[in-house]
């Protein structure tokens, strides 16, 4: 499949469908979590977003104690800031169970 490199450093595959499925996994101080899967190959993310830094900060550390590696980023949509975090298993097998409900 060819592809080309964009500028920022991401490679695109041409002819390859962006599917991304996203399936609710929990809610934590009224953050909805998510696991993020594509149709690529990738490995399975939890993801989540909000408004405010605290709640995705918590998150983050939960799921850090599990194992999981984290990335918290802030990012705007029109003059808000948002904050993101996504989360991936590193590890061999099953990740452990998420502890949120």
């Amino acid at each position: 499949m060819p592809g080309e490199v964009k500028t920022h450093g991401e490679l695109k595959y041409k002819d390859a469908p962006a599917e991304v499925h996203d399936e609710v996994v929990g809610e934590y101080e009224d953050v909805r979590i998510y696991r993020r899967e594509s149709r690529m190959g990738l490995s399975p993310t939890i993801n989540a977003t909000h408004r405010q830094r605290p709640p995705i900060q918590a998150i983050g550390r939960r799921l850090h104690a599990l194992g999981y590696g984290v990335k918290v980023e802030r990012f705007v949509i029109g003059p808000v800031y948002h904050y993101a975090l996504e989360a991936f298993w590193p590890g061999e097998g099953e990740p452990p169970p998420l502890p949120f409900s």
